[in-house]
């Protein structure tokens, strides 16, 4: 039979782990720490319990600067834009989260493209759950789909990825997710970053 099945509109996310981050995630973690020493109270967005970070970074940050923005090049250029695409930084914050605490179903407004570096992730942590923005529309297709068909075809209501330190992600603003409950004894640091596409 001559069949063929056609998967229109996807939402790419891409995930790549980075080279050498060893070699900066003490100063990258250390940093961020300070940044919480200096401001315990944080900002109050999505998390719950954790700690959140301002837009504003010291110069303490600047040995790290480049590594960053090398490794969301290297993300970037697997996305499959043309040549004369511009991608422009809208902001980066870190987030602490602490046994316990986890951070709520949310989307970026104001950015074309959002992203996640790794700092330190231990086992349970928490993973990155992303949500199906159809899932209202297409509830019964996707319910009675056969489990086979949802993982080849990531025709889900959700879809979890398990990060890594050294791990960068890469997702489209608009995709809505969530980070599940860190249930490990140790803290979880994640670098968060939006991009704009020109």
């Amino acid at each position: 039979m001559d069949f063929h099945r056609h998967l229109l509109f996807p939402s790419q996310v891409v995930s790549l782990p980075l080279d050498n981050f060893y070699l900066v995630q003490t100063g990258i973690n250390a940093y961020a720490y300070t940044l919480k020493e200096n401001d315990p109270q944080g900002q109050h967005f999505t998390n719950r319990g954790g700690w959140h970070s301002t837009f504003e970074h010291t110069e303490d940050f600047v040995p790290y600067e480049k590594y960053v923005q090398g490794a969301i090049q290297k993300a970037v250029g697997l996305y499959g834009f043309n040549s004369e695409t511009q991608i422009e930084l809208a902001n980066m914050w870190f987030i602490i989260n602490s046994p316990g605490t986890f951070n709520v179903s949310h989307l970026h407004p104001s950015s074309n493209l959002s992203g996640v570096l790794y700092c330190k992730v231990p086992r349970n942590s928490g993973n990155i759950v992303f949500e199906n923005d159809r899932v209202f529309s297409e509830a019964n297709l996707l319910t009675n789909l056969l489990p086979e068909m949802q993982a080849e075809t990531k025709m889900t209501h959700s879809f979890s990825i398990t990060p890594k330190s050294g791990m960068i992600l890469l997702f489209p603003s608009h995709l809505r997710h969530e980070v599940q409950e860190n249930t490990s004894d140790e803290d979880r640091v994640v670098l968060s970053f939006n991009l704009n596409v020109r």
